[in-house]
């Protein structure tokens, strides 16, 4: 039998070696089985898809600021009516467009005749692209076809920053189409009650290195529940673009519409 005898000065240094030896074991499993029980983590991915061309909201604006807000961030109350809002629910005419437009009223006399009012004042501040139109007394005589418009901004109020003196109803501003870098080719037919039968037609792309154009057409004819009354009314919009420069874009566009 093997005796072994340890000086009584060594024995403190033994005792502490046996005490981490046995810690260490003991974190050594301890940290295996934390891992063995630890939970994986999944990262989250959000995926959204866009498509071009179908929103209801633009986004930026320039009808109230020249600043490109949108309609958020504009300090004002205002509305836009877009290209898909008007195809979606066939807006064919500014009456129908202002009719579903908060805060404007819209009030058919006659049978041509038109007046629009907001906040209980007639509405005589029209813009095509942000120029001013000369409509002093607030009436409009027939309808003005939307097919050549993108969107149709409205602010409500007045607008004095960037139409001078005017009134306190509502400015309404028409955004005319513009060229696109594409080739796109749309035509449409459609047929309805009264014998009405409309007709449109849009092409759009380069005929150039730096220019670009476009050719919007639309007729329309139809009978009415009135007796001896029917409207006809014809649209032709064409607009070009030439890069003058990488920081120069010269826009020409001209707009003709006739109703019988």
């Amino acid at each position: 039998m093997m005796r072994i005898t340890v000086n009584r000065y060594w024995q403190p240094c033994v005792l502490a070696a046996a005490i981490a030896f046995v810690n260490g074991a003991y974190g050594e499993e301890t940290t295996e089985a934390r891992e063995e029980n630890e939970t994986p983590t999944v990262e989250l991915v959000e995926v959204r898809a866009v498509q071009p061309g179908t929103d209801y909201s633009v986004p930026a604006m320039n009808t109230a600021t020249k600043f490109g807000l949108s309609a958020f961030e504009t300090p004002q109350s205002v509305s836009v009516i877009t290209r898909a809002q008007i195809d979606d629910f066939e807006l064919d005419n500014m009456n129908d467009v202002l009719s579903l437009t908060t805060g404007i009223n819209v009030e058919s006399v006659e049978t041509d005749r038109t007046y629009y009012t907001a906040r209980g004042f007639d509405i005589t501040n029209f813009q095509y692209d942000g120029m001013g139109l000369q409509v002093p007394d607030g009436n409009i005589s027939g309808d003005i076809d939307t097919y050549a418009f993108e969107r149709v901004e409205v602010v409500r109020g007045p607008n004095g920053l960037m139409t001078g003196a005017g009134n306190p109803s509502a400015t309404v501003n028409m955004i005319r189409k513009r060229p696109t870098d594409d080739l796109q080719i749309r035509t449409s037919m459609s047929a309805g009650s009264r014998d009405h039968t409309r007709v449109e037609s849009d092409i759009s792309g380069r005929l150039g290195e730096r220019v670009r154009g476009r050719f919007v057409t639309a007729w329309q004819d139809n009978e009415s529940h009135l007796d001896r009354y029917a409207h006809e009314k014809s649209l032709v919009y064409g607009v070009v673009n030439v890069e003058i420069t990488d920081a120069t874009l010269l826009t020409l566009g001209y707009t003709w519409q006739r109703n019988n």
